[in-house]
């Protein structure tokens, strides 16, 4: 209990970072590029937390799942069709993505709204990374606290020593 007094503002902290890649995670706004499509401008393995929009225009960046496919796609949208259909294309592809295959608004899962540079790897964002981030945090967190408590212990203990030889040099 003790413990947790002592540290209640760095476990506050520590849950609501967590917490709050944890549900950027599953929420599915936070996703990782798989493939060079995209380069230079989002890296293989940059992470990129989308915000949920109907206002896309193009030359945004918009991360999009097709019916059918299970993986999400980050491209840049560069036209927007009559009949409200889009065409994306990656910033390294020679050409559009395929046309025949219609992409809707509704495909569209959000806008880049930032990245994360690619020398964070992406193992940290998934949920094992989660997962070993909270047990470095809890003992680094114990380790500190072993050790503040330990040096304050010796103190105390140094302070006991003092006192007991200024009583037997000067005896009350």
């Amino acid at each position: 209990m003790k413990f947790l007094r002592k540290n209640a503002g760095l476990m506050v902290v520590l849950v609501l970072v967590v917490g709050l890649f944890a549900f950027a995670r599953v929420s599915g706004m936070v996703h990782i590029v798989a493939t060079g499509s995209m380069v230079p401008t989002l890296p293989v393995h940059t992470i990129v937390v989308d915000m949920s929009t109907k206002d896309i225009k193009m030359g945004d960046v918009i991360t999009f799942q097709q019916a059918g496919m299970t993986e999400t796609v980050t491209h840049r949208l560069i036209q927007i069709n009559k009949d409200g259909s889009l065409i994306t294309k990656g910033d390294a592809n020679p050409t559009a993505d395929n046309p025949d295959v219609a992409l809707q608004k509704s495909d569209v899962v959000g806008k880049v709204l930032f990245q994360v540079p690619v020398f964070v790897p992406s193992f940290w964002m998934s949920i094992r990374g989660i997962v070993v981030i909270i047990a470095i945090l809890v003992l680094i967190t114990v380790y500190v606290t072993k050790s503040s408590d330990k040096s304050k212990d010796e103190e105390a203990g140094q302070s006991d020593e003092k006192r007991e030889a200024t009583l037997e040099t000067h005896p009350v």
